[in-house]
């Protein structure tokens, strides 16, 4: 349930580059079609690693951080920073806000009006379908998607249109709001804003926690 985060997709694109080299040395003297496959592999790789680090990684120190971790097996930076994403942000009638995010482990944090409320390892019951409303200690919250408007309005172009070129310009507002994972694809909670965003709120399901 938990958004992909770009630091894990820079992971394991590593960890999978590794290997694959790894691979390649031990299978020096095979045939020259198959050592071309492998190296075409590794050339995807490459290409991928690339793209999310242009995307996500803002300073050039940082960069060179995890290209020394990928190509030359350095230690694995710390970053990029990026806050994790909520999977349901609600406000209550009375302007309170209710957010569930993936805490260490298998758990999840509910977090109450900026404050940790509780911490549970049961998965809450967020699913791709609309929610109307999310129940929690007697206080109904109506889920709401707080990214600008002029972000969200380009994502819904690109999945409601013909497919072009994501908007990766709002990618941090959407990463933030937890519309989108480090792919560009619509995580649970961003189904569910496209699903409101076309649909309305109505037939939407009822969630206690």
């Amino acid at each position: 349930m938990s958004t992909l985060h770009p630091a894990d997709v820079l992971r394991q694109l590593a960890t999978e580059f590794h290997h694959r080299k790894q691979e390649n040395k031990e299978k020096a003297g095979h045939h020259s079609q198959q050592r071309r496959h492998h190296e075409k592999e590794l050339e995807e790789l490459q290409t991928d690693f690339e793209s999310i680090l242009q995307r996500w990684v803002d300073n050039e120190p940082e960069r060179e951080a995890w290209r020394a971790h990928f190509y030359h097996f350095e230690p694995v930076p710390a970053g990029p920073e990026l806050e994790q994403p909520p999977l349901f942000r609600g406000r209550s009638s009375s302007g309170g806000v209710l957010e569930i995010c993936k805490a260490p482990g298998p758990a999840y944090e509910i977090i109450l009006d900026g404050t940790p409320v509780r911490r549970t390892s049961e998965a809450p019951g967020l699913t791709e379908r609309r929610i109307d409303r999310m129940r929690f200690e007697e206080t109904e919250f109506e889920e709401v998607f707080d990214a600008p408007e002029e972000a969200q309005a380009p994502l819904a172009d690109f999945y409601d249109g013909p497919r072009g070129a994501a908007p990766w310009e709002y990618s941090r507002s959407l990463f933030s709001d937890g519309l989108i994972d480090a792919n560009f694809g619509l995580t649970e909670r961003g189904q569910r804003w496209l699903d409101t965003r076309r649909q309305g709120r109505e037939g939407g399901v009822q969630v206690w926690l």
